[in-house]
């Protein structure tokens, strides 16, 4: 058996307003959580973890960092195998530290490999960092009138090296975030084969939550936020709040302040819940 201390909530920042609240699961006077790791043992629980924890690592890196396009990158098989994943990865890797140093800028990734009912790869994921001067229209007569109508752009030195891709500006960063943490499912876990193998790829360094608020005892206001249940813990998020939303709570709750909230900042002067939804409910709002 294994335990570690807990305090009964935890809010973590994701920069932008954004917030997850977290309450953790704990018995009649017991002070940390036990886990009885047997129950991780089999192929299964290890596949069923892997994938929980790659959906839940996409999340947070969608989330927390500044993502500019939404993309779609694939192989062209003249010049790519279609079906060579990791050679896919690898090459592309390398290409983009390539354009990262050719413009001088941060190029950051996040990505998700899917596979086509043939098994042929492409990927869905996010970009930031790329000079708008690399960016093109797509053009009619050579490109889909359905691309060239949509407002999606092309990335032209991907496409002389891969394949085709597509861009879409990111409008919303909470829906974009839940919508491609949805690509981290047991149909890529299997087809990616091996347990313990990457279920996506990120550049680094990439941003992760911020602890802001340790909390203990019961918050009625908090529990009415967790819309995601599981063993050991609760969580939901919170939307369009300001940076003072974590410290609502130290005076009553908190026995660790985080830090001060502002003096010219009244609790009347903004909503205590902007919005609150779960992956699910996202998707359907959204659709």
């Amino acid at each position: 058996m294994i335990g570690e201390y807990r305090s009964d909530y935890v809010i973590k920042s994701c920069g932008n307003g954004v917030f997850k609240v977290i309450r953790f699961k704990r018995g009649s006077g017991v002070d940390y959580i036990k886990i009885d790791d047997t129950e991780y043992k089999s192929n299964d629980n290890k596949l069923d973890n892997n994938i929980c924890r790659s959906r839940s690592r996409v999340l947070e890196l969608a989330l927390c960092n500044d993502w500019e396009w939404f993309v779609t990158l694939t192989l062209d098989s003249a010049k790519y195998n279609r079906y060579d994943l990791e050679k896919f990865k690898k090459d592309l890797s390398r290409w983009i530290r390539n354009q990262r140093r050719n413009y001088k800028t941060k190029f950051q990734f996040l990505l998700i490999p899917e596979a086509h009912k043939d098994g042929a790869w492409h990927m869905h994921g996010l970009f930031n960092g790329i000079p708008y001067s690399e960016v093109k229209p797509f053009e009619k007569g050579i490109h889909p009138d359905k691309l060239v109508k949509s407002g999606y752009m092309n990335f032209p030195a991907y496409s002389e090296k891969f394949g085709f891709c597509s861009m879409g500006r990111i409008r919303d960063k909470a829906k974009c975030a839940f919508y491609i943490s949805k690509y981290i499912s047991k149909d890529l876990s299997d087809r990616v084969g091996d347990l313990g193998k990457h279920l996506y790829d990120s550049s680094k360094p990439l941003k992760g939550y911020v602890d802001e608020a340790y909390i203990n005892g019961s918050v009625p206001e908090l529990d009415a936020l967790l819309v995601n249940h599981g063993e050991f813990c609760s969580t939901g998020y919170v939307f369009n709040e300001v940076e003072t939303f974590p410290t609502r709570y130290d005076d009553e709750y908190n026995y660790k302040p985080i830090k001060k909230e502002k003096e010219d900042v009244k609790e009347t002067d903004f909503l205590f819940i902007a919005d609150v939804i779960n992956e699910d409910d996202l998707i359907k709002i959204y659709a």
